[in-house]
């Protein structure tokens, strides 16, 4: 009998152990395919679930950030360094819903009221290192007058891409594709324009978590396999 009470308890003190982690866990999620986060300098006025962006109003280290359904991510941070802020209170994505169907959907569903207008660095940590990343950004703000303005968005060990804000009013992104962290999970998003005039447009970021081509290559090999497996 003390034999069996004794199994019993560590049976309950192991149940006790995982539905602990479990609820730890439940508040919290890890960064996995399909996950989206959204990055805004300057507030946001639609906040509902799809559409729930990180707003930085001012810049700084924020250690709780959530995705595009206002999920906290599980050990993931974002550091803004910027000059200064625009806080006009102009719809800075105006014309996005415009240019024909292009611009994601997170950025035309949304409306960011604010931008930053000099040299900025985004350096998001925390990452899962096992996936690649999709990053699009977009610049224009000011209105027409600025639409002959150029601005360079970069990814540090990706590239760059330099648009002028005539073709990002209308919705043109600067683009980066399968963009891999480094070992501690980062990525070092950063703003600038030609001849360091150092004035630079920046509206928003949005950062989608895809898996790595070689991942998708093996589950494209395991599905052949599976195919020609069942054909025999």
């Amino acid at each position: 009998m003390k034999q069996t009470n004794k199994q019993t308890s560590v049976l309950l003190a192991t149940a006790m152990g995982v539905f602990g982690c479990l609820s730890s866990s439940a508040s919290a999620a890890t960064v996995v395919v399909g996950t989206q986060i959204g990055f805004a300098p300057g507030p946001t006025v639609t906040d509902d679930v799809g559409n729930n962006w990180n707003d930085f109003a001012a810049s700084g280290l924020v250690t709780t950030i959530h995705d595009l359904d206002g999920v906290t991510l599980d050990g993931v941070s974002i550091n803004f360094a910027a000059g200064g802020m625009n806080g006009a209170g102009e719809n800075s994505w105006l014309g996005l819903s415009t240019n024909g169907g292009g611009a994601p959907a997170e950025f035309v569903d949304s409306v960011t009221t604010d931008l930053s207008f000099s040299n900025a660095t985004v350096t998001i940590t925390g990452l899962n290192t096992g996936l690649t990343y999709n990053l699009y950004s977009t610049s224009h703000g000011g209105g027409s007058n600025f639409d002959g303005s150029e601005d360079i968005h970069s990814v540090t060990g990706y590239g760059s891409s330099q648009l002028n804000r005539g073709a990002s009013r209308v919705g043109a992104f600067h683009t980066f594709l399968g963009v891999s962290p480094d070992i501690d999970g980062k990525i070092v998003f950063t703003t600038s324009q030609p001849s360091n005039a150092g004035n630079p447009a920046f509206n928003g970021l949005l950062i989608n978590a895809v898996p790595e081509p070689s991942t998708t290559a093996l589950l494209g090999l395991g599905g052949l396999a599976l195919i020609l497996r069942r054909r025999k």
